[in-house]
């Protein structure tokens, strides 16, 4: 049998959960295929995130996929109790019966193994790397899987044996293996998993690796006029309690951000973090700050390329999205880490600083000295790093 002949109509699926995956996806879908024919796209989502969904449904261009499956879990998360005891016993299924999630977990793999019977065997699959995901993946029955990483942190999912996110279950009684493959989802042979990953360059791993260049997005830029606006991105360190970091604190630095860059702020456009920062906060900074804001859950990566017109500037003070602009923003824009003395206090950041200067040479890194304390350590306290991360000055 000819070895294109026995896949279905579909030669590549891509399955994708959210904003920041469907980026990936079209990105992965320009660097391998470029093709409608052949790609199917999988949109799976919670039933519980409608926002999400209906970004979504916004957001996915149909020009780039043959045919497109929307799937609503009832569970995206792993299962984490179901093999704790070393006996099954009447206990343990109380237990499972009030951990309605591991029943969601077992109806989601029931749909998606059917899901995979009806469109695989496919030759090449692009998924993220966690539950309903990868499982989806197996079930299609591809020659391989790219696991689609955006970079940040992916070094920390590398585990001891070289492979990313190898879950295990502690001993292994013939009990538990039974739950173990009735309940939890499957993960792809790690031997034939490869990672399309922006951070190609620095990761460790036994998996192969490609770079992910946003080729895609670069092409977009490239037909992209540059407009007035200066885009913010926010890594909002006001938003958790160990950093003590307030939100007042925050939000004048944002504004000493902009007077050391002589920067308007009726120019900027406020970036909120999708996760770590809520509705009354950002209102809270942009009416302080007298700025702009777009809070679309959408990655910037993609934000930037559907504007009107490109940004001249993007300012952070330490997001990885910085690093994701630097692949694809062909100089037509500056990116500026604004980099708060107390910065330097911490050993995380000044790894982060100082590999991004030297992986990425248009990301210019930008003292803010004259502006006020942000972690109450001082001016002259920061020669060196004193603390390991922001847990570090807590614990001091």
């Amino acid at each position: 049998m000819n070895e294109v002949n026995r896949y279905k109509p579909f030669i590549n699926a891509f399955i994708v959960k959210d904003f920041k995956t469907y980026t990936n996806a079209e990105e992965a879908w320009y660097a391998f295929s470029g093709k409608k024919k052949g790609s199917i796209l999988f949109v799976i989502v919670p039933k519980r995130d409608q926002e999400t969904f209906n970004t979504l449904k916004k957001l996915v261009d149909p020009d780039k996929w043959e045919k497109i499956i929307w799937f609503r879990s009832k569970s995206n998360y792993p299962v984490k109790a179901a093999l704790k005891g070393k006996l099954i016993n009447s206990k343990t299924l109380i237990q499972l019966y009030k951990n309605r999630e591991h029943f969601y977990s077992l109806l989601d793999r029931i749909a998606l193994d059917r899901m995979g019977n009806k469109y695989g065997p496919v030759q090449t699959v692009f998924s993220g790397h966690r539950n309903t995901q990868e499982h989806l993946a197996v079930s299609l029955n591809p020659n391989e899987l790219f696991i689609m990483d955006s970079g940040a942190n992916i070094q920390k999912r590398i585990k001891s044996s070289g492979y990313i996110d190898v879950r295990k279950y502690g001993r292994r009684t013939p009990i538990k293996y039974i739950i173990n493959k009735i309940i939890s989802f499957k993960i792809f042979d790690r031997s034939k998993t490869k990672l399309f990953t922006v951070d190609a360059d620095t990761v460790e791993t036994r998996h192969g690796v490609v770079k992910n260049e946003y080729a895609y997005r670069k092409m977009l830029v490239d037909s992209m006029e540059t407009g007035e606006d200066v885009l913010f991105v926010s890594s909002p360190i006001y938003a958790k309690k160990e950093r003590g970091v307030s939100l007042e604190k925050y939000a004048e630095f944002v504004i000493d951000t902009f007077a050391h860059l002589n920067i308007d702020p009726k120019d900027v456009i406020y970036i909120p973090h999708p996760v770590h920062e809520n509705k009354r906060n950002v209102e809270k900074i942009v009416e302080k700050v007298g700025c702009r804001s777009d809070d679309r859950k959408i990655p910037i990566e993609t934000k930037i390329t559907i504007l009107d017109k490109l940004p001249r500037m993007c300012i952070s003070p330490y997001s990885s999205a910085l690093v994701n602009l630097s692949s694809f923003s062909a100089n037509k824009f500056k990116l500026i880490y604004a980099w708060h003395y107390e910065f330097d206090c911490f050993e995380h950041l000044n790894v982060w600083k100082n590999r991004s200067i030297k992986s990425n040479p248009a990301i210019i890194i930008e003292p803010i000295n004259d502006t006020n304390s942000l972690f109450n350590i001082g001016r002259s306290g920061c020669e060196k790093p004193r603390f390991k991360d922001f847990k570090g000055l807590m614990r001091s």
